[in-house]
């Protein structure tokens, strides 16, 4: 039985219009936005030694790219560590872990001899930022204290859009914690870093516990072997004996 589409409810036919037309404009904004690979990523430090934020694609404002460069020259100047910046749409392969890796490397970000450099790569398309430390920082910027600044204040910035925000917050808690280790946001970056790592001993202590009980309590649970034929005792007597009752079965 043919329909006639004339009599397709109106409702419907423009819900399907608008999913269509939706999906091409996402379609082409995903081919709008480009893709960098490690040596279309302008070093600004080629240009000027005062510039430390790579921004081709105009991400970040001028006002914030200027607030950030002035901030890292006077951590320069005053720690010798060396921090770039890089904020793109999208990288190639779409892996931050490898290209962070590889721009760290290709550029040579921190002193010679020190490997005090520290790389931060935002990529706003593939919705990640990552923290690349050299060897000469990690006992400053661990792990944890990376992945802190990342979700206490950065992403809450980032989630709203708010990319300025976000890497400003970002830049401000590294220059702390390298800079002035006694201020209130480096004490408040440790302490709380420090209390999750107490948090994570906590649960594996008592998954320890839990487990080592359950051993314990299937252990108990076992029934012992008769000593001469290798079948299991029964229990409930006085004196164990196999099921076959053999007389040198008894305890």
């Amino acid at each position: 039985m043919k329909r006639d589409i004339f009599k397709v409810p109106v409702m419907r036919l423009a819900a399907v219009w608008i999913s269509v037309l939706w999906a091409f404009v996402a379609g082409v904004a995903d081919a709008s936005a480009k893709t960098y690979t490690i040596d279309q990523v302008p070093n600004p430090r080629e240009q000027n030694t005062e510039y430390f934020v790579s921004n081709p694609d105009g991400i970040l404002s001028p006002g914030t790219v200027a607030r950030i460069n002035d901030i890292l020259a006077r951590l320069e100047r005053t720690t010798g560590a060396e921090v770039a910046i890089v904020v793109l749409e999208s990288v190639e392969g779409g892996s931050p872990e490898d290209f962070s890796v590889r721009l760290f490397e290709k550029w040579g970000i921190g002193k010679k001899g020190s490997d005090n450099g520290l790389l931060i790569l935002l990529a706003t398309g593939d919705r990640f930022v990552r923290f690349e430390v050299g060897y000469g920082l990690e006992g400053v910027i661990t792990d944890a204290l990376s992945k802190r600044i990342q979700t206490q204040r950065m992403n809450p910035s980032f989630s709203e859009g708010d990319w300025d925000g976000g890497m400003l917050a970002g830049v401000e808690a590294v220059y702390a914690l390298l800079a002035d280790p006694d201020s209130e946001l480096s004490v408040s970056l440790r302490k709380g870093s420090d209390e999750g790592g107490a948090w994570v001993f906590i649960v594996f202590v008592f998954l320890g516990i839990v487990i080592m009980s359950l051993l314990a309590a299937a252990a108990a649970r076992r029934k012992p072997k008769c000593p001469r034929c290798g079948h299991k005792m029964n229990r409930g007597y006085a004196k164990r004996r196999c099921r076959f009752r053999h007389a040198s079965c008894y305890r």
